[in-house]
């Protein structure tokens, strides 16, 4: 007789002789499982350990009124040995105290989401029973992440119907070898009431989520790249990448010199940042950026580079331009006349001054007389693209003109409207030969249109012009009233 947890087994055995095939007389032993006083057994609660020893088919436990008959059924056949042959039958059950109580309740996975193994039920059932006050697990559930996935956050389970005071749950988190969580082994423990519980609900919560294991590379950069003033200044530059990615960084002037090398590898941070020198320049130029090393595929690696539609070029470009200037002036052909200096401002590339006030002067031995006037219209302006021309507009053109004065002078003042300065000077000059009479002088001759003694002696008087500085016998040319070529014929002063 054997005592286990509350209640009793007995032992069986028979003689046997050796070399006989013991099942002939004995194909079966009939255990009995008898409980102790103020118990019960349920065969139901019992069943065998697998394996099952050798020489055993089968193991079955059936109830026999209080008690349970544990029919062992051996293997056929099963030769005695020379020694004694001891055949234990292991087996799981458990008695309980006759006015025992019970839980009965579900385990609810529908809140798992995410890449999860197990478990593989939207509910289970979970039962129990024992003493008043008796605790004991009624519910062990090991949820696991899918290879390659983990849980951010520790799967857990709540009480979500029932009596929280009666239920103790425990964890036991599996991590990976880099700390991530992939399983989690839930305990459920219940101490009894007073009195039978059921329709408990145990809630599980997990999200199983993808392992980040991104390739080690280079991923992008970061750099102002809009142009450089004349001056030497310095630009930072941030180059992004998973840890342990290597990079190179060289950057070369105009005639292809290097002014800057590095290379290095990135670190748990995830990005180098380090600061470029640019040199002061006297002429526009620009600095070639060549990046390499453990490039991500979406960077543009082949010629011509930009513009990279799958993310950044490996090769770029950052322009330096010194001072662009725009001025207005005006220029003239005729001897009598002397145009002033052109005004000009300096500016940087890439700003937009906005309104800016220029004014013209010339000077002039005779009349300024007008056959056009000159508007905002006759001012020249650049054309696209900007840049590398620059973006004005001529908002008006106001012109002031003194003949009193000794020489006569004239004053134009323009208002331009600059909203972008390109990458190249740029003067806007008006021809005034466009615009004003030539400089001629009046004088008094004698017509004729036959011969030159009727214009000397009986002749027409008629008033002409020729220009300032001529004389009759050296004129280049003789206009009448209109400016036009005087009429074919003699004339004479």
């Amino acid at each position: 007789m054997i005592s286990i947890n509350n209640f009793t087994v007995t032992v069986v055995s028979f003689p046997v002789i050796a070399g006989v095939n013991w099942v002939n007389d004995n194909p079966t032993a009939l255990l009995l499982l008898v409980p102790n006083q103020g118990y019960q057994i349920t065969a139901s609660d019992f069943s065998p350990t697998l394996p099952l020893p050798n020489n055993v088919a089968s193991v079955v436990f059936t109830q026999n009124g209080t008690n349970i008959n544990c029919t062992v059924t051996y293997i056929d056949p099963s030769i005695m040995p020379s020694q004694d042959v001891l055949i234990d039958i292991c087996s799981q059950g458990f008695s309980r105290p006759i006015n025992s109580i019970t839980i009965n309740g579900i385990i609810d996975a529908n809140s798992i989401t995410g890449s999860t193994t197990v478990p593989v039920y939207q509910q289970l059932p979970y039962s129990g029973a024992g003493a008043f006050d008796e605790t004991n697990q009624v519910a062990n559930v090991v949820i696991a992440a899918q290879t390659g996935y983990f849980f951010p956050v520790a799967p857990s389970a709540a009480l979500t119907i029932g009596d929280a005071s009666d239920y103790t749950i425990s964890y036991t988190n599996i991590l990976d070898a880099n700390g991530n969580i992939i399983q989690t082994n839930i305990l459920v423990n219940y101490t009894y009431p007073i009195s039978n519980v059921t329709g408990d609900v145990i809630t599980l919560f997990a999200d199983g989520q993808e392992i980040y294991n991104p390739q080690i590379e280079i991923v992008g950069y970061s750099i102002n790249q809009t142009p450089l003033s004349a001056g030497a200044s310095s630009r930072q530059i941030n180059i992004i990448g998973v840890q342990g990615a290597a990079w190179d960084l060289n950057v070369s002037n105009a005639a292809g010199v290097s002014i800057f090398a590095s290379a290095g590898v990135i670190d748990n941070t995830g990005v180098e940042t380090f600061s470029l020198s640019f040199p002061a320049s006297a002429v526009n130029t620009f600095y070639t950026l060549v990046l390499t090393g453990n490039l991500s595929s979406s960077f543009c690696t082949t010629f011509p580079y930009s513009p990279c539609s799958t993310g950044q070029p490996s090769v770029w470009t950052i322009d330096q331009y010194v001072e662009q200037s725009i001025g207005f002036g005006l220029t003239s052909t005729s001897g009598a006349v002397t145009v002033g200096p052109i005004d000009v401002n300096a500016y940087t590339f890439g700003t937009g001054p906005g309104l800016v006030t220029y004014t013209v002067t010339a000077t002039s031995t005779s009349d300024f007389i007008f056959d056009l006037p000159i508007t905002t219209f006759s001012w020249p302006t650049e054309s696209p693209p900007y840049p590398p021309a620059s973006v004005m507009q001529i908002n008006s053109s106001n012109t002031v003109v003194d003949n009193a004065a000794t020489p006569s002078t004239l004053t134009i003042t323009v208002v331009a409207q600059i909203d972008f300065i390109g990458t190249q000077s740029f003067n806007s000059i008006v021809d005034l030969d466009n615009f004003i009479q030539e400089t001629y002088q009046p004088i008094a001759l004698n017509y004729s249109v036959t011969d030159a003694v009727t214009a000397c002696c009986n002749p027409t008087p008629v008033n002409a012009f020729i220009q300032i500085g001529e004389t009759f016998a050296n004129a280049v040319a003789i206009l009448d009233s209109t400016g036009n070529p005087a009429a074919d014929g003699f004339y004479t002063q």
